[in-house]
């Protein structure tokens, strides 16, 4: 998807190295004029901050893009960015999460913002809700952007838009990392709920990460069932998850706690339902596209203390979905053409603010 789109640059006038890389937000951006360090000779794909401030490493790459960092410490990564800076190297840090995904200690992963905010010569906000934030928590920034997440597959891509919102029997769906934030384990207790005459099924797509244990496995595989299926892949590629999503009828969220979601963009790309929680800046990214997709079926669950009242919730969140699928789309304000149209430009004025803050920490052009 992203792959072939990036490498079809012939510029490599800038070089810009994405920590880490295994994401289709990072693949995405790589502007006109720009050249990704990433996998180039010497360069590895997964290259992490401890990698990008080695002094044997700094001639490979002209600005360090910083995406995730949880798993480093922050007085490493605080030492890697002064190493880099030391050495004239850009940094760049897109704040994705400004709560840590995969259940950290928050006051540490605080500090690590606090530390980007300070060091970065360039902040990107995805929403203006979490721009807000930032600069409530953590103060202003050398130089702050607000770039929205937008597509997660091209808006060129033949396959975009071809979800399978009409069918039976209705095909709920959840993909994604076995993370402590993902509730799987609600999600199929609360699918369970729904009444047998509910013609519908639940299919999931899961990846275990470096916590998950042989245990977690053994669980996640008794979700197994005549209505459940299931797959456990180590490696998923960005065109497998599309296929995935593009097969269902309504793609579901079940995240515990959720600041922003490229699965959201990757329903609206695709053309399916969405069941997902009312929290992080979820609403608002729904909100820049409301004119042209159906609007989610949002449920609130963070305050809630028991597991029961949690899987009630989500399985009226199902079931309110599914009697969705039932009736024609009436709340789209345009068609799918204009839609693709949207993103398209989206994502011209995405590359192109890229592109801008590229240049200009080089001395190219202003930022």
């Amino acid at each position: 998807m992203w792959r072939n789109y990036m490498r079809g640059s012939n510029a490599p006038s800038i070089r810009v190295l994405h920590v880490p890389f295994n994401t289709p937000y990072a693949r995405k951006t790589i502007p006109s004029g720009v050249s990704l360090a990433n996998g180039m000779s010497n360069v590895p794909e997964l290259a992490t901050v401890e990698w990008a401030a080695s002094l044997n490493n700094l001639h490979q790459y002209d600005i360090c893009h910083v995406h995730f960092f949880e798993r480093t410490s922050a007085p490493m990564l605080s030492d890697c960015l002064r190493r880099c800076k030391e050495h004239d190297k850009r940094i760049v840090a897109t704040l994705h999460d400004t709560f840590p995904i995969h259940g950290c200690d928050p006051h540490e992963y605080a500090k690590k913002i606090q530390i980007l905010v300070e060091e970065a010569d360039v902040v990107v906000a995805l929403t203006a809700g979490s721009a807000k934030e930032i600069q409530s928590h953590y103060g202003t920034p050398r130089s702050m952007v607000r770039i929205p997440l937008g597509c997660v597959v091209s808006p060129t891509d033949p396959n975009w838009g071809s979800g399978a919102y009409l069918q039976t029997p209705v095909r709920f769906a959840a993909f994604g990392s076995m993370r402590r934030n993902r509730r799987i384990d609600l999600l199929v207790r609360a699918f369970e709920n729904l009444q047998n005459d509910i013609d519908s099924r639940l299919d999931l797509l899961l990846r275990p990460i470096g916590t998950t244990t042989k245990r977690d496995l053994e669980i996640v595989r008794g979700y197994e069932s005549s209505r459940v299926s299931l797959r456990i892949q180590s490696i998923i590629s960005d065109e497998e998850v599309a296929e995935f999503v593009a097969g269902c009828s309504i793609l579901v969220l079940p995240y515990e706690w959720v600041c922003h979601s490229g699965q959201l963009e990757l329903a609206f790309d695709m053309g399916v339902g969405v069941v997902a929680p009312n929290a992080g800046y979820l609403r608002e990214q729904w909100l820049l596209s409301k004119r042209f997709v159906p609007r989610p079926t949002f449920f609130s669950w963070s305050t809630l203390r028991t597991a029961e009242e949690r899987i009630g919730v989500l399985a009226s969140g199902l079931r309110h979905a599914f009697e969705g699928v039932q009736s024609p789309r009436l709340d789209h304000c345009e068609d799918g053409g204009e839609f693709r149209e949207h993103r398209r430009r989206e994502f011209a004025t995405f590359l192109g603010t890229y592109g801008q803050i590229y240049r200009g920490l080089v001395g190219r052009t202003s930022c």
